[in-house]
Formats: structure tokens, sequence, C-alpha cells
């Protein structure tokens, strides 16, 4: 019903925040209220609380009160870089979601307007730190403001619940995930081939093929897309007609490059791997939300459906040129495919894969949970909401297996939709990701898969810790809260993913014999290094699976 009147409300308040007279002050003094006390005080002092964490002696009477969770409550940007605050204010304020949001901070704010509240969101999205708490106290309008420090206590909670889920299940996961086989305090052992005679092998040293790339844009014209691909593949006048054919879908924000590391080393061990780029959800889509030059919504629900059938179209694609082709002719496997999808590719992967999308579920969760509640993934997700209530099915029967990296499934699948997987799954989480938390994005999701399976674990690492340091987004690689891993700190993720990808695609093929044995959890976790530890399991422990239930 909101949707009607999305213009109007808009632009109704743009007339009101251009036309605010100009003089008005903003708040300069806070009334804070806890039960019965009340005191004033500067705002100022509240600000440099929320840059400090040091108690100023005018909030010393609250002082159990002011946690590290209600400073960050106070200081952390809601969920969207700076650059899109403004468009994500537009966007949620004529919505249901606006509306509980406009309540919540009714609690906190008990004597703020409507309008004002609407105005404040506004402006202070404009602020070039983001939308913070702080930031819309400083541009309400008026002298001096009431703030519930009860109802702050409870958006301090739930704004950081993702952030505290990750805090208590690291240790959790380094313990529970743990073998007590012994380990190499490298964490370089080198695991011989069970083959007499053959060379010891290291999965994650570059193999012996110098890589080329092309790069190529398939136009789907019925569904008006264009989609750009890099193809890899190894030495010689053209690749090996056996050659494996490996699938690369980024996530939200990224593009065809973001995984290219792991690209040049599927190719330099003989694959042919082709990454894909997804209109709608690339960086240029990102960059085109930011200018406020595409009305649409920040990631269109179409994008849920669009993504897996964009893989579909290029595999199809790929099968005419094999069949036609002079270089490529018989050289793309399009038949038994491995796919690999980061966040929201690998989402795109489990849809691929045989998981059933259901709208319905996203609709129930969305409706439960407090917009405060959310992660950045939660947000995403909820846009399923504008597709019909109908179950999809996008399965593509040439992938025989998939890899997902930090996926973003939440409630996309419902309850059973991953159920009807039935390839073989390796699924990556990372203890301290917040984007897409994993125990409602990846230990869930992987609990429901039937199909041979495998979780590898980093513990210590975030979302974007598989990235390409070469290509990411630094805009989106940046969280005050808990600060991304990448670069050469994520370097040994990125070594560990290198050779268990290789180790898993190569089941496909004659070979498999000879990377059997880097699928195994000793060998895994004698990867680990300082601040970061790595397991590797082919089940949930009991005791993970009873904290699944309690949340």
């Amino acid at each position: 019903m909101f949707q009607r009147f999305r213009i109007p409300i808009c632009l109704s308040l743009g007339v009101l925040l251009a036309s605010y007279p100009q003089a008005a002050k903003a708040v300069e003094q806070l009334n804070l209220r806890l039960g019965f006390l009340s005191q004033t005080v500067a705002i100022a002092d509240l600000e440099n609380f929320a840059a400090t964490g040091e108690i100023p002696p005018s909030l010393r009477l609250y002082s159990p009160f002011f946690t590290p969770e209600v400073k960050a409550a106070l200081s952390q940007p809601w969920q969207f870089p700076p650059s899109l605050a403004q468009r994500f204010v537009d966007d949620l304020l004529p919505t249901h979601d606006g509306e509980r949001v406009v309540a919540s901070l009714h609690q906190v704010i008990p004597e703020a307007n409507l309008i004002d509240l609407q105005i404040a969101l506004k402006a202070g999205a404009e602020q070039e730190s983001g939308l913070t708490l702080i930031n819309l106290l400083r541009q309400y309008p008026g002298k001096k403001l009431t703030l519930e420090l009860g109802g702050l206590a409870t958006i301090a909670f739930q704004m950081n619940l993702p952030y505290l889920q990750s805090r208590l299940l690291a240790p959790w996961l380094a313990q529970e995930f743990r073998t007590d086989a012994p380990a190499n305090s490298r964490g370089d052992l080198a695991i011989a081939a069970p083959d007499p005679g053959t060379k010891i092998l290291n999965p994650s040293s570059p193999g012996d093929r110098r890589v080329r790339r092309r790069s190529w844009a398939f136009a789907d014209q019925k569904r008006e897309r264009i989609i750009p691909v890099n193809v890899y593949w190894g030495s010689g006048r053209s690749p090996a007609a056996e050659a494996p054919l490996v699938v690369i879908s980024h996530g939200f924000a990224a593009d065809r490059h973001f995984l290219d590391y792991l690209a040049l080393h599927l190719a330099s061990h003989g694959m042919i791997v082709v990454a894909i780029e997804h209109p709608k959800s690339n960086i240029n889509w990102l960059a085109s939300i930011a200018l406020g030059q595409n009305p649409e919504a920040l990631l269109p629900a179409t994008e849920f459906v669009d993504r897996p059938l964009d893989v579909s179209f290029v595999l199809d694609r790929l099968k005419e040129i094999s069949s036609h082709g002079n270089f490529w002719r018989g050289r793309f496997a399009t038949d038994k495919v491995t796919i690999i999808g980061h966040s929201l590719g690998g989402y795109t992967a489990l849809a691929l894969a045989g998981g059933e999308l259901e709208p319905a579920a996203v609709k129930e969760f969305c409706e439960q949970r407090s917009p405060w509640e959310r992660s950045p993934a939660d947000w995403f997700q909820c846009s399923v909401e504008q597709l019909p209530a109908e179950k999809f099915s996008l399965a593509d029967p040439r992938i025989a297996q998939a890899i997902v990296l930090n996926p973003l499934t939440g409630k996309l699948f419902g309850d059973r939709g991953l159920g009807k997987i039935n390839v073989p799954t390796l699924l990556l989480t990372s203890s301290q990701d917040t984007i897409t938390p994993p125990l409602e994005h990846q230990l869930r999701a992987f609990q429901q898969i039937n199909a041979p399976k495998y979780l590898l674990t980093a513990i210590g690492g975030t979302h974007l810790s598989v990235s390409d340091p070469h290509h990411i987004n630094q805009n989106l690689a940046t969280n005050p809260l808990v600060p991304e891993v990448v670069g050469e700190a994520a370097k040994p993720v990125q070594e560990v993913l290198k050779g268990v990808s290789l180790a898993f695609i190569m089941q496909l093929t004659p070979e498999a014999n000879n990377y059997v044995s880097f699928l195994n959890p000793t060998y895994i976790q004698s990867r680990s290094v300082d601040k970061l530890d790595f397991r590797f399991n082919t089940s949930l422990p009991v005791a993970t699976t009873k904290l699944l239930q309690m949340f």
C-alpha cells in the first residue's frame, strides 16, 4: 500500500527539508531519563562518549548504562555506507519497515513528532559519517530534547545482535569443530597422494600452466540483460577438451574480478573458469544508486530470480560456442559444471544446485523481526517480499557441484528448500562475518543440505576475507564495528580456499584419488595460523545442532 505514495511522500519531505528555516538551531541539550532519574546534559558530552568511549562527569550518574553496546548504537552507521544512506532513507520511509523504525525511535525520543523525525533522518543521512543516532539527534530541530535511555538500551542490543552472536560463536566453533589429531605447527604439511609414484602435491601452489584470459559480453535480449564474463584457461593453443568447467558468481556490489586469484589458480591447474558479472547487483549498479540515477530499490527482488537465470543463459551460450566455434570447439564441458558463489552469489549457487526459493517464508521473517535486529543480509533478503508468494525452482541440471562462500541464505529457502539439493556442496563460513552472520546464513543452511557436504570454517575470518586484494570495494570493506580482515591479513584464508577448491573440483575427474587427502579435517586444521584457525567438517557436532535449535 505504501508504494502508491512513495513519490508524494519523498517529495513532500524534500519540500519540508528545503523550506525549513535555516536559522532553526539543532538540539544542544538532552534531558536524559531513566525511570525516575532525570538529568540535563549537553549533547556534546554524549557525542564525546560515542566517539571515545570515555564517560564524562555529566554522565557518571548513568555510568552502568553506558556500555560498549550503547556506544556502538550511538555511533555505528545504520548498516549502509554513507553514500547509500540517503537512498536508503528515501526507500525506507514510505514502507511498513519505515513506520516500525520511526515507532522505535519514538520510544527513545518520546516528544518527537513524525515530521521532525523524518526530516532529521534525511538530514542525518547527508552527514559524511553516515546515518547514526548521534547525527539524528544533532539534526533534530530545537534546543532541548528528552532521551529515554531504556528505549536506547533496547535498540542498542537489537542493533548489535549479529555482532554479539559472532563474538560468542568464534570460541564455540574453535572448540566444537576441532580435531584432536596432531598438526604441523607451521601449517605447511604436504600430503602424498595415495597412488604409488605420484609426486607430493600442494594444492594451494600454482599449477604448471600459463593462464590466459579473455572477456566476452553476452546479450540476453529476452530479459534485456548484458552479461559480461571473463574466461580463464591454461596455456596451449586451446584448452584441453577434458578440462573441468567452473563458473563464478560474485556478491552484491562486486564484479567478475572479485575472485580473480581463485580463477587464475584453478586455470593454472587445467580448468576452464568463467566468471560472470550480474547486472543490477554489480559495482556499477551500486554506483548508479549512490548517484541517484536509478529509482529502483537497493537490490531489486527480481535479482533473486535473474541471477540464477544469468548463469543458465551463459551455459547455453557456452554450449553453442563449444558446438560451432573453432578455437573453442568441444572445450566447454557444460554438462558437468562446478558453480562457485560468494555472498549473494552463494545464494545464486545454492538455487542453481537445487535450493527452492520461498518468498512466503521471507515475508513471515521480515514481518516478525524488528528492523533493528537485521543484519545487512537480512535487509537484502527482505526485498524478496515483493516477489509472488509461490516457490521458485531455479535449479540447473548441469550443475554437478557447488562451492558457496559466506552465502546469503536466511529464510530465502524456507526451512526445507535446501534439502532439495542433491549435488556435493562445499560451504565456507567465517566466524566474524556480520554481513551474513554464520548462525543464520551458513550453519543453518549447512544443516539443511542432505547431499554430500563439507563445511570449511575460517575462525577469525570476515565476510570479505575471500576477496581478491586487488579487486575489492574499499567502501564495503570498511566496517566501524568489526573491521574486515582483508589484504595480507586474509592471505591464509585465500590460500586454504585455493587448495580446498582445487581438491573438491578434482573429485569430478579421473585424478580424484590424488586430491581426496586434502579434503581432510586434520590437513585443513594444520593450515591454521595466528589469528586464523581453520576447521573442516562433514556434519555439525551435536552441541552445535542444539545451539541452532535455541535461536
